[in-house]
């Protein structure tokens, strides 16, 4: 079933209200601070902030694109759904007689008249919810084959433990 415009803006509304609820609790709450810098530092550093966190509420640990598992000799498990995380767009518009048009659909004229500075180009950014990425869990790495340590301090399947945390101080 596809979900309408006015639908994907309120589910967008809905994640970035509960990031800012997250921040809230988490900067009045030493406990919780802690907490979330604990999951913080369990993803990949190119991910922002709110999408650590929206992927965490999916229960993600690891994460990478369907085609970035491939890429690293793993193939995502069948029937598994990708999760979601918030995607920029950069759009790029233009003034015409009639209205805005996307760069896009510039005619070679009107890209002429773009490259000799006659028309000015407007550009925005937009954020969407994207399903387009899939937890470790999710694909067909062999469990002994992901160390007990992960990238940025992140234990997998297991958890992190008291006896593993100081374990991982002590090496």
């Amino acid at each position: 079933m596809k979900t309408t415009k006015e639908e994907r803006k309120q589910e967008l509304k809905k994640v970035q209200n509960q990031i800012i609820e997250a921040v809230e609790n988490a900067t009045t709450s030493p406990e919780k601070f802690v907490e979330l810098m604990k999951f913080v530092s369990k993803f990949d550093k190119r991910y922002s902030f709110n999408n650590r966190y929206l992927l965490a509420t999916q229960g993600a640990r690891v994460v990478d694109s369907y085609k970035g598992w491939q890429n690293r000799g793993y193939q995502v498990q069948k029937g598994s759904s990708a999760l979601k995380i918030i995607v920029p767009s950069t759009c790029k518009y233009f003034m015409t007689d009639k209205g805005t048009k996307s760069l896009r659909y510039a005619t070679k004229q009107e890209k002429k008249m773009i490259e000799d500075g006659q028309i000015k180009v407007i550009e925005y950014t937009t954020f969407t919810l994207k399903k387009c990425v899939f937890d470790v869990t999710q694909t067909d790495m062999p469990e002994d084959e992901i160390p007990e340590i992960y990238d940025n301090k992140h234990m997998t399947f297991e958890g992190l433990t008291d006896d593993k945390a100081e374990k991982s101080k002590k090496q």
